[in-house]
C-alpha cells in the first residue's frame, strides 16, 4: 500500500484525472482513500459539510476541499477556521 504524507497531498490531487476538471464524483474520493488505507469514515469527516456542484448528474467535490480534508486525516487535526469555505 502506498504511504500518503502531507507534502504529497497537494500534488496528487491537482494533478489526478478526474471525470471532470472541476473535481472529484464519488467514487474518485473512494479510489484515492482505498489506495492509501485512509479509512472512509475518518475521511469523510475530515472532509464535513463543503460545498458541491452537480455536473451531468455527479455529484463533483473541489479539488481544494479534498486537499483539506487529507491534511486534516494525515495531521491529526480539525479543520482551521480559514480553511472553511
Amino acid at each position: 500500500m502506498k504511504k500518503l504524507e502531507s507534502k504529497n497531498v497537494q500534488k496528487l490531487i491537482e494533478e489526478y484525472p478526474t471525470k471532470h476538471k472541476e473535481g472529484f464524483i464519488g467514487s474518485e474520493i473512494i479510489t484515492i482513500i482505498n489506495e492509501y488505507g485512509i479509512s472512509s469514515d475518518t475521511f469523510f469527516d475530515a472532509l464535513g459539510v463543503n460545498t458541491c456542484m452537480i455536473i451531468d448528474g455527479d455529484m463533483v467535490t473541489y479539488h481544494c476541499d479534498i486537499i483539506t480534508a487529507l491534511y486534516c486525516v494525515l495531521e491529526g487535526r480539525e479543520k482551521h477556521p480559514l480553511e472553511w469555505d
